[in-house]
């Protein structure tokens, strides 16, 4: 019987093409204490990724998060999740504090810097007090709306 639910649950995971990562941000796809951020001019950095990808919206957000985003997100780590991303018809649900204070046009323009903006589902919004504990309710949620959790 256990064979028998696990080729299921296996079948039911290739088959939903609806999944989701729960990712947070920092010490992810940051490297660790690298800041570099702060030793480049905030308004050219600005202005550069305001004319590249002609929108005005780097100029409304946080420049700590756009100059973090742009500098000190890993490389490596942002194409390793790209590939686990594309591998598993996944999307993103930000669970960083990143989300708090970044609108979801604000937060899908910091992954645009990675090409990554489509990946991008929603944010957990609400505030946790207890990271694990708190974090089950849109499990639930998305659960029921047909979504597979992948788990990592």
């Amino acid at each position: 019987n256990k064979n028998k639910m696990f080729l299921k649950d296996v079948k039911s995971f290739i088959d939903n093409k609806n999944r989701i990562v729960f990712l947070d941000i920092d010490g992810v796809i940051t490297q660790g204490s690298k800041n570099d951020w702060y030793i480049h001019d905030i308004n050219k950095t600005i202005d550069y990724l305001v004319n590249k990808y002609k929108d005005d919206i780097y100029k409304r957000m946080k420049q700590y998060d756009v100059l973090a985003a742009y500098y000190d997100w890993d490389p490596l780590s942002i194409g390793k999740l790209k590939k686990l991303l594309d591998i598993t018809y996944s999307e993103i649900v930000i669970l960083s504090n990143f989300r708090f204070g970044n609108t979801m046009e604000s937060l899908k323009a910091l992954f645009k810097l990675h090409a990554m903006d489509e990946y991008i589902l929603d944010r957990y919004s609400l505030y946790a007090v207890s990271f694990r504990s708190s974090q089950i309710l849109p499990v639930v949620f998305i659960q029921r709306a047909s979504y597979s959790l992948l788990y990592f």
